[in-house]
């Protein structure tokens, strides 16, 4: 076994995957930082960033699938509005952020995100980001958003509209110094994920999706606000009746630097992480998720709400208290 090499674009010592190839060198785990290593990159003319906890990613399979194929990947940067950004321009289309307020402006956003995913797909991207959450406010990627992806030769710019991530030209920002660079994998196993495209693909009995225009049910949301609450950052509680027949119970409006936005109910798995048990699948889905909420929970407090001594009792906390929880 030789001591160090590459292989599809992994960098192992020792039979260990300690670093992947990038278009700008290689990204190495500092665990293994060892002159041995540093003098077999330095032969081979590769420029070498050390970060913490490659190997345990590497070794759990995530990126293995992205290195066997495809080109050296980019980073990625995921924007959000910032706290200066009007309310009104957030989970918008590009149409009406471009006829309203001149198209996305880079000074309106922070950086949630600064690192290398296992895949430059912006279906992978969305994929990855849609129920993960994002930098302090923990809102994952949503309309309005920016994506971008940028290497030594510059930056691309994607806006997160209604139905895909569509490109946008933009002005990269200087880096800042002192921003740390992550690393994010994706472990699935399964072929490369697949945003939903309801406007554009169909299903058939067989479960082939066809690529032709479908139409599409509007979605009525009927949303009851059981409490609001001043204090901490979840604004109210709510539950959801989607087409009068579907129901959403434990649903919380939260308020971060960035806003407003649905907190859906969860649980936590094996790993210790809080996972949605259900979820809008699409940007439309859940930028009208969040509208509906978000108007409820205005009309409640301009109805006073608030001031009522009783609020409408939450079915949750109700089931669980016949439970005996």
């Amino acid at each position: 076994m030789r001591s160090v090499e590459m292989k599809n674009r992994c960098l192992l010592y020792y039979g260990n995957p300690v670093g992947y190839r990038t278009e700008q060198g290689v990204v190495a785990d500092s665990m293994f930082r060892r002159e041995e290593l540093e003098d077999w990159l330095a032969r081979k003319g590769l420029a070498v960033r050390w970060e913490d906890g490659i190997y345990d990613r590497l070794s759990s399979g995530g990126y293995q699938k992205a290195a066997d194929n495809g080109p050296a990947l980019k980073s990625c940067r995921i924007w959000q509005l910032g706290p200066s950004a009007p309310a009104a321009m957030r989970f918008i289309g590009l149409d009406r952020m471009s006829g309203e307020y001149g198209g996305p402006d880079l000074t309106r956003y922070q950086a949630v995100f600064d690192g290398t995913v296992s895949t430059n797909s912006l279906d992978g991207i969305w994929e990855a980001f849609c129920r993960r959450s994002l930098g302090s406010d923990g809102q994952p990627l949503a309309i309005s958003d920016l994506v971008e992806l940028y290497d030594d030769s510059g930056s691309e710019f994607y806006y997160v509209d209604r139905t895909a991530i569509v490109p946008v030209q933009l002005k990269a920002p200087e880096q800042e110094s002192g921003m740390t660079m992550t690393t994010y994998f994706l472990y699935s196993e399964k072929e490369e994920p697949t945003m939903a495209k309801a406007q554009t693909t169909s299903e058939n009995p067989q479960g082939e999706v066809s690529q032709q225009d479908t139409p599409v049910l509007p979605m009525q949301y009927d949303v009851r606000i059981h409490s609001i609450q001043f204090d901490g950052p979840c604004r109210a509680t709510a539950s959801l009746n989607i087409n009068g027949c579907f129901a959403v119970r434990g649903v919380k409006l939260m308020e971060g630097s960035n806003g407003l936005f649905v907190s859906m109910p969860g649980q936590i798995n094996s790993k210790g992480e809080i996972k949605d048990i259900c979820f809008p699948y699409t940007r439309e889905a859940r930028a009208e998720l969040e509208s509906a909420v978000v108007t409820a929970y205005q009309q409640a407090l301009t109805q006073g709400m608030n001031r009522s001594p009783q609020s409408a009792p939450d079915p949750t906390a109700q089931q669980a208290q016949k439970m005996g929880m």
